[in-house]
């Protein structure tokens, strides 16, 4: 019997790591699900790279889609995010916010490899910032 596996285009392209820079990122649809330990809830934040600086090989970044995940016991971790978003935080007063909203937006992403649990390295979005056509990629 043959042991088979299917590859989407999307798992490829999940699979590319990318080179180190600020790269322009399409908000896909935020969900949530619950955490590992089954304690709280974690915030689940997909983007698709829509543009930005080749791979090593050459390959381009577009379409290599990202997730980014935040906790509830940890909700400062998403500040950055929102901020990018043109979001105004008041750090005096406990605010709410819909992620639902952020879909299909566009915002930048500084993007860095790192090593997962497993030992693996995937590419993970450090920074974000508002998007700008005219703002020019700089060094991190």
């Amino acid at each position: 019997m043959a042991v088979k596996i299917t590859l989407t285009p999307q798992d490829i392209l999940r699979g590319v790591l990318l080179t180190p820079a600020w790269y322009v990122l399409k908000t896909g649809k935020p969900s949530t699900q619950v955490s590992k330990k089954g304690d709280s809830t974690t915030f689940v934040v997909p983007f698709v790279v829509q543009a930005g600086t080749n791979t090593k090989d050459g390959k381009s970044p577009v379409g290599v889609p990202i997730t980014r995940y935040y906790s509830e016991k940890a909700p400062g971790f998403i500040v950055k995010l929102l901020m990018a978003y043109g979001t105004t935080i008041d750090e005096k007063k406990t605010q709410s916010f819909d992620l639902e909203a952020c879909e299909g937006k566009v915002i930048e992403g500084y993007i860095e490899n790192q090593l997962d649990n497993n030992k693996v390295m995937q590419n993970h979005i450090v920074d974000f910032r508002p998007h700008s056509a005219t703002q020019v990629p700089v060094s991190r």
